[in-house]
């Protein structure tokens, strides 16, 4: 059993997040969007009423939006390992206003509200669409071979990276780095279309 890490872009225009804020029931359920909308799936007819109010919401944003389903991208296990070669704050350097940037990015920071979790009790967070865009500008200048300067086994161990021992660590192209470009691509798509991010780790 372990903490996985999934994104999911939605338009600034939707309500989603207020509506999440302000009915405990379907913040509950925020969780379920990557997973329903990349599915294209939700429960079924009669088996769970209110998270069929929550897929059919989700199926009129895709009429709205089409594309959607599309719009996530998971980090599985990874996404610390990522967040430590991406980030100072991480790697407990010294940081600046692009670290805290990328901090964000990974790991959303700063809950929805207080009922706003994942099953494990995480909190879903929620990465603002001029966020986002900002996270765009920063993730432009990286490159995979920009964070190969921080893949150091032994120290990442130290630094308790989630799921990482220094002892099964592989070469530096088939760590988490090799998640990295998919991850720039994801928050590069969503600046262009103006998006939020829904930040779940579950």
């Amino acid at each position: 059993m372990g903490l996985d890490m999934s994104y999911q872009a939605i338009p600034a225009k939707c309500d989603l997040i207020e509506r999440a804020r302000n009915d405990p029931v379907l913040g509950e359920l925020l969780c379920l969007v990557p997973l329903w909308l990349r599915k294209g799936q939700g429960p079924r007819i009669g088996t769970w009423p209110e998270g069929e109010l929550l897929w059919q919401h989700l199926c009129e944003l895709a009429k709205q939006y089409p594309g959607i389903e599309q719009w996530n991208f998971d980090l599985d296990r990874s996404w610390d390992e990522l967040h430590y070669l991406l980030s100072a704050t991480r790697r407990g350097e010294k940081a600046g206003e692009e670290d805290t940037l990328l901090d964000k990015a990974v790991r959303g920071i700063g809950k929805i509200a207080d009922h706003v979790r994942a099953p494990q009790g995480v909190h879903v967070t929620y990465v603002t669409p001029g966020e986002v865009e900002l996270v765009g500008v920063v993730l432009e200048s990286m490159t995979t071979e920009s964070l190969r300067v921080h893949y150091s086994p032994k120290k990442m161990e130290q630094h308790t990276v989630y799921k990482f021992w220094a002892d099964r660590a592989g070469e530096f192209e088939f760590s988490a780095a090799r998640y990295f470009e998919g991850f720039r691509a994801f928050y590069f798509d969503a600046a262009r279309r103006g998006d939020g991010v829904i930040v779940c780790l579950d």
